[in-house]
């Protein structure tokens, strides 16, 4: 009985304290098991992140621009096509 409560409680514990699922979801990705799913997109760098937007804060401050917009303005050259050998991959 005693468990139960304290699941409820615990439940409602993270919905107020994130609102969502998926907030709650992304939280423990990035907190829990550090999953860095979002790669600096400059040639060269390897810094990775949890989320795109620390990935474009981190391209904006040591780059000078995020990436999609650099290539858009000229500043950088964009990436070069995928070939077809990466897309059969991808669709395994």
């Amino acid at each position: 009985m005693f468990l139960k409560i304290f699941q409820v409680n615990l439940s409602l514990y993270y919905y107020f304290r994130f609102g969502t699922s998926w907030a709650l979801k992304r939280h423990v990705s990035a907190v829990h098991l550090k999953i860095l799913s979002s790669v600096c997109r400059y040639e060269g760098c390897n810094a990775a992140y949890c989320d795109s937007g620390s990935r474009s804060n981190h391209e904006r401050m040591q780059h000078g621009a995020v990436f999609s917009i650099a290539v858009k303005k000229g500043l950088v050259p964009p990436p070069p096509p995928r070939s077809e050998e990466s897309n059969e991959s991808q669709n395994m």
